[in-house]
């Protein structure tokens, strides 16, 4: 009977050592370098090293990340179609879908950079010292800036424009 058990708890612990990986998908911004971004046909970035090295320490699990536009990726999860989505900030304000769910993978500071033809030797306030401005915005960085920001880009105070990339962001300025 002792032989027995033995040999039935060893093939149990061989055939769950044996068992697969779970496969998992995460969808990440195919066009956000140097995050995270397509080359050569693989995806590549800051973020994808950041996962990578935490999936790494999981080892029943197998992670996928599969390249999509942002707004395609937004969409996914949205729709409850994907499983996850980075790099995603924290939304909880905009993307009730993903609220607990959404959390940072580090902090970062927003800035404003000015061309020369705003007068920077005086403090500037924001939101309020901007209306009337333009402001250009990388796709997918929204939700920051208050409630007032928000409330000024409903009333159409601001021009706000969103592009796709920094370099388009940069000639903007």
């Amino acid at each position: 009977m002792f032989r027995c058990c033995s040999l039935w708890f060893m093939l149990l612990a061989m055939s769950l050592s044996l068992q697969a990986k779970v496969e998992v998908k995460i969808h990440v911004d195919d066009g956000y370098p140097p995050y995270s971004y397509v080359k050569d046909g693989r995806v590549q970035g800051l973020y994808i090293e950041i996962l990578t090295a935490a999936f790494d320490k999981m080892a029943d699990y197998s992670v996928i990340f599969e390249p999509v536009p942002w707004n395609r990726g937004k969409h996914l999860m949205e729709r409850g179609e994907g499983f996850a989505f980075s790099p995603t900030y924290f939304h909880a304000h905009d993307w009730p879908y993903l609220y607990p769910y959404s959390y940072p993978l580090y902090e970062e500071t927003v800035l404003v950079i000015c061309n020369s033809k705003v007068n920077s030797a005086t403090s500037l306030q924001w939101p309020s010292d901007f209306i009337g401005k333009t402001i250009g915005n990388m796709r997918g960085y929204d939700g920051w800036g208050g409630a007032e920001f928000r409330t000024l880009l409903h009333q159409k105070a601001i021009n706000y424009h969103e592009v796709d990339g920094a370099n388009l962001l940069l000639m903007m300025v």
